[in-house]
């Protein structure tokens, strides 16, 4: 397909760059197209592209802005689990109780900071005047991805379903994409 921009008039390169990583090279080139008004009309309007990441920034935007930090809840469950296991081999009735007190504190307080970056994207999304909010469709990724715990305890799913709550209050969709 990238052939196609090349033996294309309407689009102009701007810049390349040569990239060696290891004994791979790459080869990035950017080109530019002029577009009129009408062309910038989508069918839905204006979107706001949102990438979810399982480290460092939590929600990237097509905007550039970076919400929350993945690394911050990563750090968090590898707390909860380390108390957790300190707890269970300890093996006494006291350590059960804590352990029993301490067990829906991590699930409320990432629930919690959850629904925090979710009301940031949507303002985010208000401040941009955005029609809609789109996701990268995630469905069976936990099957293409590594058995590692931080992957498979990812919280797409609720992010998703909060943003899709609060967007609603004002009328912004949210949709996703392959």
């Amino acid at each position: 397909p990238q052939e196609w921009y090349f033996e294309n008039d309407e689009w102009e390169w701007t810049t390349a760059t040569l990239t060696r990583d290891g004994g791979d090279f790459y080869l990035n080139v950017t080109c530019e197209k002029q577009v009129s008004d009408e062309e910038l009309q989508t069918e839905n309007g204006m979107v706001l592209g949102a990438d979810l990441n399982v480290t460092g920034p939590f929600i990237a935007t097509s905007t550039g802005e970076f919400i929350g930090s993945a690394d911050q809840l990563n750090h968090w469950r590898n707390e909860y689990e380390k108390t957790r296991g300190g707890l269970q081999e300890c093996g006494t009735q006291s350590a059960h109780n804590t352990l029993q007190s301490v067990s829906g504190s991590f699930t409320e307080d990432s629930r919690q900071w959850l629904y925090e970056r979710a009301n940031e994207l949507v303002e985010h999304a208000v401040e941009r005047g955005v029609d809609g909010i789109v996701f990268e469709d995630l469905d069976g990724i936990r099957e293409r991805m590594s058995d590692d715990k931080k992957f498979q305890q990812w919280a797409f799913g609720k992010i998703v379903e909060f943003v899709t709550y609060k967007a609603k209050e004002h009328g912004i969709f949210v949709d996703d994409v392959p």
